[in-house]
């Protein structure tokens, strides 16, 4: 049986005495993006357009049978994608499922097939989940402007348990010791945990109102976590007042800032993966990620007592999100029940 083709996809190629640069390959068919190895996103974006210049769409509803996979996401990352908040996001997705999907067709998806793309993906469940979930917006979003006579459904992995990581405060101390030689990532740790805002927020942040990201206001102890001009998403994003403790390290910290809190070496740090990893293994504590410092910041609070109205509004999430995750950490969990058992 001859071997499935990939579809257009991305390839890095690389020159003797030359930057490596991103190439599109299509079949027996090789197109420069123009983009250096650091520039993969905006190689993704000239792989969704050239993916878009061979669409099979036409001008009437066409019947799932005839109609491209890589056409209906490319429709999507096309006329959506810049409607989002985070249309990289979309991008990212888009090229992990245009090398399995690329040359089926829409009456294609079936349970069968999702479940040997996740197979075949051989990513966390929760990634297969997201990508699965962009494939059927797209398909969705092809039928609502017209491009299909019906939809399709996609079925995505089961849901898997929540993570619920949380740091000591022991290991949150071995974990600033063990930071301290890389000042960006201390301040990172610091504003993770006593805010519990997103990894992504606080690498935008900056000190004055912008477009980009959100920013501290100092005058007022205020921690603005996205721009006033970006769209709200269903991860919300609210303001938050700040600790003194921490407002007296930000003061400390501006004054030899440049535009942005997170920097390096006066730049902005786009990234902290390298720097996260060689933390961990100097402070020796167990496996963690960035936002598990979220996790550390809600469950120390519960473990507070605080009422969970005002534990919401200040982590953006629901009340419910609250008690089904994180009320266990609370004094109050169960309280009324062993009040009866006079416990």
């Amino acid at each position: 049986m001859p071997r499935r083709s990939k579809g257009p996809h991305l390839w890095l190629y690389r020159r003797p005495g030359r930057r490596p640069v991103w190439i599109i390959i299509d079949g027996g068919r090789q197109k420069s993006t123009g983009c250096v190895e650091s520039d993969r996103a905006e190689a993704e974006q000239c792989l969704a357009r050239y993916i878009l210049e061979q669409s099979s769409l036409g001008d009437t509803p066409q019947d799932p049978s005839r109609v491209n996979i890589a056409d209906v996401l490319t429709l999507y990352w096309e006329q959506h994608a810049p409607t989002t908040a985070d249309p990289d996001r979309i991008g990212y997705a888009i090229h992990a499922l245009a090398d399995f999907w690329a040359n089926l067709n829409v009456a294609d998806v079936k349970a069968e097939t999702c479940r040997r793309y996740a197979k075949t993906r051989g990513a966390a469940e929760s990634t297969v989940r997201r990508e699965l979930g962009c494939l059927q917006a797209a398909i969705n979003f092809a039928h609502r402007e017209g491009a299909l006579t019906q939809t399709r459904q996609v079925t995505l992995p089961k849901r898997t348990q929540p993570r619920e990581r949380w740091l000591s405060r022991s290991e949150a101390a071995r974990l600033l010791q063990a930071a301290r030689r890389e000042k960006h990532l201390a301040r990172f740790i610091l504003i993770a945990i006593y805010t519990g805002t997103r990894k992504d927020a606080i690498l935008n942040l900056q000190w004055q109102p912008n477009t980009d990201g959100g920013h501290i206001d100092l005058e007022t102890g205020v921690l603005y976590r996205r721009s006033a001009f970006a769209s709200v998403t269903s991860k919300r994003q609210p303001p938050a007042r700040l600790p003194k403790k921490l407002v007296t390290m930000l003061r400390r910290w501006r004054a030899v800032s440049g535009t942005h809190v997170i920097e390096h070496k006066g730049e902005p740090v786009k990234a902290i993966k390298r720097s996260w990893r060689t933390a961990l293994v100097r402070s020796g504590i167990s496996p963690a990620t960035p936002h598990d410092l979220r996790r550390t910041s809600i469950t120390w609070t519960m473990q507070r007592g605080v009422q969970l109205s005002d534990a919401a509004g200040f982590y953006g999430v629901t009340v419910a999100e609250l008690e089904r995750t994180y009320f266990v950490h609370h004094p109050d969990f169960q309280s009324s029940v062993l009040a009866i058992h006079g416990g």
